[in-house]
């Protein structure tokens, strides 16, 4: 192996551990943006989040792609929305898993 081919094998390997690391930071970023949309009560921004395909699961239900995660938010939570008090959520423990272009995650959510 020549010195330019080892270069070029190292480049590419580089490039692609940032990669990963720039897809996680993308995510965990996304886990916040879930956040603030949930607190800010914006249910329709929260569930843009969403892909067709996405689901949400949890104590309040189940509900597949964007229509039906904002319905369910409405539904479950809207009548909590005059409160005076902040509404915070935290998210904890991130599993991420990365597959090509695919990830699947899990986390912790608590609510104050």
């Amino acid at each position: 192996m020549t010195a330019e081919t080892q270069v070029a094998n190292d480049t590419t390997a580089l490039d692609a551990r940032v990669r990963r690391l720039e897809d996680l930071e993308a995510i965990w970023r996304l886990f916040m943006e879930y956040r603030r949309c949930l607190d800010r009560r914006d249910f329709a921004a929260y569930s843009q989040l969403f892909t067709d395909e996405g689901e949400w699961l949890g104590n309040l239900g189940r509900a597949s792609g964007p229509a039906e995660i904002e319905q369910l938010l409405i539904r479950t939570m809207e009548g909590w929305s005059g409160e005076q008090t902040a509404h915070l959520h935290l998210v904890d423990n991130p599993v991420i898993d990365l597959d090509g272009d695919r990830a699947t995650s899990e986390s912790t959510w608590v609510f104050v």
